[in-house]
């Protein structure tokens, strides 16, 4: 996305991650969550956690730092996200409903180097909805991180 499309989603995105305030050990730094999801949505060639502070104007430490050293309850996203998704892929009864189209890329993206703190595979996880015949999609996409 360039900085023009992060800047649309504004506050849907802080919404949208709000919702995992209490997932993270030590709340009092989820802020940087935000930056580093913004940065892996942005346009940089390469998501690395310099380069995104960078972006973000986070100090490259702070964010290094944030990837490595916080707890994060993983099963409490987990479920958090399957949540959110079955609302979204929830079919309605309406007749000019075209439902929800869902994609994940299992084709996993290996990274690159062994530099990525606590992350040596990424997933795309994708989904299209919308609504009515005439209204168009909406898409969405979730990048998920495996551990080394």
């Amino acid at each position: 996305m360039n900085e023009q499309e992060l800047s649309a989603l504004g506050p849907a995105l802080g919404r949208y991650l709000d919702r995992y305030l209490f997932c993270c050990e030590y709340t009092q730094t989820f802020g940087h969550m935000g930056t580093y999801t913004r940065g892996l949505l942005s346009d940089l060639k390469r998501k690395t956690a310099q380069g995104i502070a960078l972006k973000g104007g986070t100090p490259v430490r702070t964010m290094q730092e944030f990837l490595r050293d916080h707890v994060w309850h993983e099963d409490k996203v987990k479920q958090l996200q399957q949540q959110h998704t079955a609302t979204l892929l929830r079919q309605t009864d309406d007749p000019t409903d075209l439902g929800t189209i869902g994609i994940i890329d299992e084709t996993s993206d290996t990274k690159k180097g062994d530099k990525t703190p606590a992350c040596s595979v990424s997933t795309l996880v994708a989904w299209a909805k919308s609504t009515t015949a005439s209204s168009p999609s909406t898409l969405a996409s979730v990048a998920v991180c495996t551990r080394a």
